[in-house]
């Protein structure tokens, strides 16, 4: 992995973590909490209306958590 694609992944683990603790850090529907960011994924509410994976874009954490804000924090 070159230098870049290793900056880019830490970057996306950081907002990840972020926007995890911004959602109350646990999961939404069985209030499960862990350290182990890995473990938790976003899902819409409407999948429908679904137009990107919030993991996989690089955006300002501002315009992701206003996204995460149609998503759940589950398992």
């Amino acid at each position: 992995m070159n230098r870049r694609s290793a900056a880019v992944m830490n970057w996306r683990n950081r907002t990840k973590e972020k926007l995890i603790n911004y959602k109350g850090g646990k999961c939404e529907k069985c209030g499960y909490k862990s350290d182990m960011f890995s473990v938790y994924e976003f899902h819409h509410r409407d999948p429908e209306q679904k137009d990107f994976t919030i993991s996989g874009k690089s955006w300002s954490f501002e315009r992701l958590k206003n996204e995460s804000n149609n998503h759940n924090t589950c398992l």
